[in-house]
């Protein structure tokens, strides 16, 4: 179940300052190329290697991965190794699941909250796709369930049944600042309901009323006493004003490894048509839906830094509790992936893990086996992802811009280690073309073009990537390598038009001399 301490989302602005990225203004569009620059000077940190991750559910695992782990999924596994190829990404395994599981005890009685048991063939898989994508996990442990014992033999299993060198950390816990808002479980007739059945009888939470950040930083600091000497995670709140007290959280955690954060476009939670945060496909493709849910975070990734942990937005995607149909399940949160993730990096987080569930409109992809032949269905928001891995090689360094300031044109530059410079044009008006006049810093030896598009923002399917799309279903999971198309110079510059809805990215490889 995806992510709900997006109920409190805050409306932030939209404001962006003028460096990496702009959007230009409508007026100039109409009257003619919109002349964008992009400049020298390199902006923040070089893309972390594994920036781009995943985020599962505990019951998630088994519908994409499958269930034998000698034989996984090989479409799932193929999918995720084109997102980050050569790298080792960071999986994190939790949301409201985390503390809805648990190791079965000997002689202990399963709480009523608890529903789904970790098994060691769960455990098996697990492993095997770690090692099949080359990725670390971060394991959501149960906190709400209040029990040392729970914690500890939930990480000696993950421990003994993985191995640390393939465990990144162990996160506590899952948005705590709703345990005393999300029921634990509920009472029936007498009897214990679990928490999803919670419109039935009374509820019952897992912390007292006023349960706040000091009392889970208390929570948090017992538990890692009882978790010596392992790498811990920790709050992964979606809530902004839990972040203020982020200070404190580590001055109590010197140790921390991971400061986790959950954020998402637009809020499926609330139900007033006129909230800017109401989804929508226009309010997906706004600023602040892509940009705004970001607003003031790089504050806290710099006292994470300073205190020497790494920041992971470690649940992320277009709209909360389980997304909504039409929105984002359709072609536009594939351009609001791009722009997002690229705020995301300008941030300086170290890595992101993109929320996916089976047969959720939220989800990335879903499979099926037929006739014992495993098939997979890509879903748009994957595009944009694929496309975004191309655009911002690791190690490669977001570049000023100077382009006019608001407007329907989003515009992202990247330097590569190799010298190669990507432009990326973000086309978010529903109806109308860009047409854009554009310079780089670089004697290109060659500019290609390749585009992002559908038939329309609302399209749910027929999605290209330069020219080349999965179709209704893939076997292989492959994608084929776009050549682009070649793009000549006039006067020192390119021209390009974006069509409505769509995004382009314009690759310039160095002239290498001597």
């Amino acid at each position: 179940m995806a992510v709900l301490a997006a109920m409190l989302v805050v409306a932030l602005g939209a404001a962006v300052t003028r460096s990496a990225s702009h959007r230009t203004p409508k007026a100039s569009i109409a009257g003619g190329a919109v002349q964008v620059s992009v400049g020298r000077g390199q902006v923040g940190r070089p893309i972390p290697s594994g920036f781009l991750g995943l985020g599962l559910e505990f019951r998630t695992v088994n519908a994409y991965a499958g269930d034998n782990p000698r034989a996984l999924d090989p479409v799932f596994v193929q999918l995720l190794r084109n997102l980050s190829p050569g790298q080792r990404p960071i999986f994190r395994i939790g949301g409201i699941s985390t503390d809805r599981s648990w190791w079965p005890m000997r002689g202990v009685r399963r709480s009523p909250g608890i529903t789904y048991n970790i098994s060691r063939s769960w455990i098996a898989v697990l492993r095997s796709l770690a090692t099949a994508t080359n990725a670390r996990l971060l394991l959501g442990v149960n906190l709400e369930d209040d029990s040392t014992n729970v914690a500890r033999a939930e990480v000696h299993e993950f421990k003994s049944g993985i191995g640390t060198q393939r465990i990144a950390g162990y996160e506590l816990g899952n948005e705590p600042e709703l345990y005393t808002g999300i029921a634990w479980y509920a009472v029936h007739d007498g009897k214990d309901i679990p928490w999803y059945l919670r419109k039935e009888g009374t509820p019952v939470f897992s912390r007292p009323k006023g349960y706040n950040v000091h009392d889970f930083t208390s929570d948090f600091s017992r538990f890692r006493r009882a978790l010596p000497h392992q790498p811990l995670a920790g709050p992964a709140t979606g809530n902004v004003s839990w972040l203020t007290d982020l200070p404190q959280f580590l001055a109590a955690e010197p140790g921390l490894e991971w400061v986790t954060f959950h954020r998402y476009g637009l809020n499926q939670c609330i139900h007033d048509p006129s909230s800017p945060h109401y989804p929508t496909v226009p309010n997906l493709l706004t600023t602040l839906a892509s940009r705004g849910f970001l607003q003031g975070v790089g504050k806290y990734v710099a006292i994470a830094h300073n205190h020497h942990a790494g920041f992971l937005i470690d649940e992320m995607n277009s709209v909360t509790c389980n997304g909504h149909p039409g929105v984002s399940n359709a072609f536009a949160s594939a351009l609001w992936a791009v722009d997002a993730l690229f705020q995301t990096a300008r941030a300086g987080v170290d890595g992101i893990q993109i929320h996916s569930f089976q047969g959720n409109s939220n989800g990335m992809f879903d499979f099926k086996q037929v006739h014992g032949k495993w098939e997979g269905q890509v879903h748009p928001i994957y595009y944009g992802l694929l496309f975004f891995a191309q655009a911002a090689p690791p190690g490669s360094h977001l570049l000023h811009i100077s382009a006019p300031h608001s407007g329907d044109l989003r515009t992202w530059a990247t330097l590569g280690k190799d010298g190669t410079v990507r432009v990326v044009l973000i086309n978010d008006s529903l109806k109308g073309i860009s047409s854009v006049r554009l310079r780089v810093p670089i004697n290109a030896a060659s500019a290609t073009l390749i585009r992002l598009q559908a038939r329309s923002a609302y399209a749910t399917g027929g999605v290209t990537l330069g020219g080349h799309g999965f179709g209704a279903e893939t076997t292989s999971g492959t994608f084929p390598t776009q050549a682009g198309a070649a793009l000549k110079s006039s006067a020192g510059a390119y021209s390009v038009t974006v069509p409505p809805a769509s995004a382009a990215m314009i690759t310039f490889s160095p002239a290498h001399t001597g």
